[in-house]
């Protein structure tokens, strides 16, 4: 059971629902609620439907995620449901899960999470197969950087997406892929400066040399319009044009890594001091020391709107609203617009067959850029910085085939510096039981 505070792990990806934005280089990084992960292995089970609950019970010391924010504890009651059914050389999948989230003090947080997730993978003759899938999701956010320090305020995130992917070649030497993808997110509150639409492509040919290597090289396209990014009906249009240089490595045993190396350039319609031009890129690896020991690490830098998102449940971090300055004029904060670097690791230690043991450490820092006046062209501001620390344990007992249990402990630090400068630290420690009929 993964508790509602934990990130999401690679293996899980297919049962998370995130911002989809489509890029030839792979999956990206974002939260889960409780009941997302628990379908993550039902592919390898003899069942392909499983239905279940979990309760999940969680000390927050920093609850609104803001500095010298309040503790409190709460209470999450989900339900979940999934199915992953292959049929002649097609698949489907799904995943669905509600979450009655109940704070015992703050009780504005109180709110329902819900997460869906459906999808198709197919094949036909001629060597092409792929995949479509569609996700939606609401959960809490948690207030962004800004020019001034964040308010105890809450702000419901709901997000939805769309992607697909046509592939010629199957597993043969050559073989060329096509992408598309669109999201949206959208906040309540305050916030509605950061909503958004993402859209995104991309079309890439591959070699693969050998049963262990392939390399690849592709152009990426992305589009996220942002209609309040400068303040009420100024809205910003970032565009994005990358050629990306792939390469994955897969022994079959102890090895297994996969790069991205980038050219990328970025452009804004109101927000030129945004613009970025440069190499942008991501390295992810996972190592099997030995049977029961595994590590995972993984680098990036990128550009864009939201290229960190640092995620939690039931809050998450995500791009900034408007505030007005103490001159009178209008000061906006560009939250992640011009580049993030990001780095984690991740080890986990299966002490006996019903008994596992996980680490993590992660740190993200991402350059932020503001703007005074009536558009971001004007009165261009200094750079800032949005850095995020943490690190966390986690322990879980397999009772049985059905029952699971987990606790775990973490910690954030942020600190964003700007015109007014702010930081907080939060720490989480949560214990869960969850119930699968399969």
């Amino acid at each position: 059971m993964i508790s509602n505070r934990a990130r999401v792990s690679s293996t899980a990806l297919r049962c998370v629902i995130v911002p989809i934005v489509v890029t030839l280089a792979g999956a990206a990084s974002a939260q889960t609620s409780t009941p997302a992960a628990a379908g993550a292995a039902i592919g390898s089970d003899p069942s392909p439907y499983y239905i279940g609950g979990s309760q999940a019970f969680t000390h927050d010391s920093n609850a609104f995620r803001i500095p010298f924010g309040p503790s409190d504890n709460y209470s999450s009651t989900s339900l979940l449901a999934g199915f992953d059914q292959p049929f002649s050389r097609q698949r489907v999948f799904g995943t669905a899960s509600v979450s009655l989230n109940r704070y015992q003090h703050q009780n504005e947080l109180n709110n329902t999470n819900y997460a869906l997730l459906a999808g198709l993978d197919w094949a036909t003759l001629y060597k092409l197969s792929g995949n479509v899938s569609t996700t939606l999701d609401q959960q809490l956010a948690a207030p962004s950087a800004s020019v001034d320090a964040p308010d105890a305020t809450r702000t419901l995130l709901k997000r939805k997406g769309v992607s697909g992917l046509a592939r010629w070649g199957g597993n043969s030497q050559l073989s060329v892929d096509g992408r598309l993808g669109y999201s949206s997110q959208d906040r309540s509150g305050q916030s509605q400066a950061s909503n958004s639409t993402n859209e995104s492509g991309s079309l890439g040919a591959f070699y693969q040399p050998g049963t262990l290597l392939k390399l690849g090289v592709a152009v990426r396209f992305d589009r996220t319009r942002a209609p309040n990014a400068l303040g009420l009906d100024q809205a910003n249009d970032t565009h994005g044009r990358n050629i990306d240089f792939l390469a994955d490595y897969n022994n079959g045993n102890t090895l297994t890594t996969s790069g991205r190396i980038s050219y990328t350039r970025q452009t804004n319609t109101n927000a030129s001091n945004a613009d970025f031009s440069g190499l942008t890129g991501s390295l992810n690896l996972g190592y099997r020391a030995t049977a029961k020991i595994s590590v995972n690490l993984a680098a990036s830098r990128n550009a864009g709107f939201n290229a960190a998102n640092g995620a939690y449940s039931p809050v998450i971090v995500t791009a900034t609203p408007v505030s007005a300055s103490p001159n009178g004029t209008t000061a906006t904060f560009y939250e992640n617009n011009q580049v993030t670097n990001a780095a984690s690791m991740g080890v986990s230690y299966a002490a006996t067959a019903k008994i596992g043991l996980t680490g993590n450490v992660r740190y993200s820092r991402a350059r932020v850029v503001t703007s005074s006046g009536n558009g971001g062209n004007s009165n261009v501001g200094a750079s800032a910085t949005d850095t995020s620390r943490g690190a966390g344990l986690g322990a879980n007992y397999a009772f049985s085939r059905a029952l699971t249990f987990a606790c775990n402990v973490s910690r954030e630090r942020r600190a964003v510096t700007n015109a007014v400068s702010y930081r907080y630290t939060d720490d989480v420690v949560a214990c869960s039981g969850q119930f699968l009929w399969r």
